[in-house]
């Protein structure tokens, strides 16, 4: 996945897949090619801990993983071999946690957090694997949060010493866990694989784009840039400005 980094859930799902390969594993008999098997997972105690339904050789139906305690950890539904439709994950307590919609092995729809509580953490949507625009994150009274950063532009025109003319971008919360893109957004207001990565200066935590120009020449662009802001719930916010450029040297 694009974004396989960065969520707890993720590494749930890599429990339910390497559970699968541990010597406490146990698998039901075979039968014909088409019958369905159940691939099963067990803590030492001898708890289950994971249970993958399989059909010809591929994961296909509902898989479970399980805490200790035997409560419901994830429910994960796979169509031979990819993950399809809704997942659902929950806290030790057995209330829901998190929502997300697959399609095709990807993320495709809303992933919802919940707080044990059951007020909403947040609202993100994705498409093809990828955040788009209209994350939506609450408070922890229920309310929704009103402020989100924005991109912040600051040209730097050393033209005349060096024939450069650089553009900075950052946010307006100095965030540092953010990629800055240059494009377009799809029609879906998602970002794409076509977008073209800006460098990210580690140093001082900002995007930059260098344009270099020789005497005499000139150049006019209207720049759109993207930023993907990661926020302090694993979200990720996804925003843009549009900047006219025009500098001559």
């Amino acid at each position: 996945m694009s974004f396989s980094q960065t969520t707890g859930f993720l590494l749930i799902f890599a429990l339910v897949t390497t559970g699968c390969d541990s010597p406490r594993q146990a698998k039901t008999a075979p039968g014909d090619d088409e019958a369905q098997d159940v691939n099963r997972a067990y803590y030492k105690d001898g708890k289950l801990e994971t249970e993958i339904p399989m059909r010809n050789g591929k994961k296909h139906g509902i898989a479970r993983s399980y805490y200790p305690n035997g409560k419901l950890r994830l429910e994960l539904e796979y169509r031979f071999g990819k993950k399809e439709g809704l997942s659902k994950r929950y806290y030790e307590s057995g209330a829901l946690y998190q929502t997300t919609e697959y399609k095709q092995d990807m993320f495709d729809g809303i992933q919802t957090k919940y707080r044990e509580n059951g007020n909403k953490i947040s609202e993100q949507p994705y498409h093809l694997d990828l955040p788009c625009l209209g994350l939506k994150e609450y408070l922890l009274d229920g309310s929704p949060r009103q402020h989100y950063p924005t991109i912040v532009i600051t040209p730097v025109d050393e033209l005349l010493t060096k024939g450069e003319y650089r553009l900075m971008f950052s946010t307006s919360d100095k965030k540092r866990k953010v990629k800055y893109y240059r494009g377009k957004l799809s029609a879906a207001g998602c970002l794409t694989e076509a977008l073209e990565p800006v460098f990210f200066d580690e140093d001082k935590g900002v995007g930059v784009i260098t344009f270099y120009l020789r005497p005499g020449e000139f150049y006019m662009e209207e720049l759109n840039v993207i930023a993907r802001i990661e926020t302090a719930n694993n979200n990720f916010y996804v925003t843009q400005r549009t900047y006219h450029l025009s500098i001559d040297n």
